[in-house]
């Protein structure tokens, strides 16, 4: 009388850890174990495989199978194939306009967008943030990266540092008086009269250029935004 072998069904991680064992009998109908949970982050499980490290299925979760071997006391040996997750890598401007989108994969390193040049007038980009109107950057212009996702989306704003500029003082023939550093998007006031004016001449406030009688801002005239960037010269107007 004939008596059926049994064998050993063992189960591992892609990377070859084993986990557990079940024996079986030949001639015995049963299922594989379903997915055990086992995937690393980043990837998902498609079932099993017959050696370590691959990403392509031989036989799904819970598939019924029978007679996996014919020698007694073998071991058919299953591994879990995953595969990498895709996600997307999300680009906005300083507001939160969406720029673009790249679609990676996650195990895969890749360099993030350069310089989008959408940053707003009077400020100067510095790389990439997490979040929405930041000044401080997560990650540089074309920064070499990997894995920033195990799934879905992954966010990107451009970080902006608002420009300083100088405003410089000068009498009407176009001495200097002083200069005053200024941050674009900062309000502030004009300095006063400098008490510099020619004899026999009233200061009506500051122009755009030397010799002019007619000003274009009062003094102490409270503004923003002169320039965004440099110099912004003003000259005692005098009638």
């Amino acid at each position: 009388r004939w008596t059926p072998i049994t064998y050993s069904v063992r189960y591992f991680d892609k990377a070859g850890n084993h986990k557990a064992t079940d024996t079986k009998t030949y001639g015995e109908t049963f299922t594989l174990r379903g997915n055990p949970g086992w995937t690393a982050a980043g990837y998902t499980a498609q079932g099993w495989a017959r050696s370590a490290n691959q990403t392509s299925r031989t036989h799904t979760f819970g598939q019924s199978v029978s007679n996996l071997a014919t020698t007694q006391n073998a071991n058919v040996d299953f591994y879990v194939a995953e595969t990498p997750n895709p996600y997307n890598v999300r680009y906005f401007d300083k507001a939160g306009n969406h720029i673009a989108t790249d679609q990676k994969t996650y195990g895969t390193t890749f360099t993030l967008r350069g310089d989008p040049g959408r940053t707003a007038a009077g400020y100067t980009a510095q790389g990439w943030a997490r979040g929405a109107n930041q000044t401080a950057r997560a990650y540089t212009f074309g920064q070499s990266v990997s894995n920033l996702a195990t799934s879905g989306n992954f966010d990107l704003y451009v970080a902006e540092t608002a420009n300083t500029y100088n405003v410089r003082y000068f009498t009407k023939d176009g001495t200097h008086i002083g200069t005053d550093a200024k941050t674009y998007d900062a309000w502030f006031n004009l300095r006063g009269n400098p008490n510099r004016t020619h004899p026999a001449y009233t200061a009506q406030g500051w122009a755009r250029s030397a010799g002019q009688t007619s000003a274009s801002h009062a003094f102490g005239f409270w503004t923003h935004n002169l320039a965004t960037s440099g110099n912004f010269d003003l000259y005692l107007a005098e009638t």
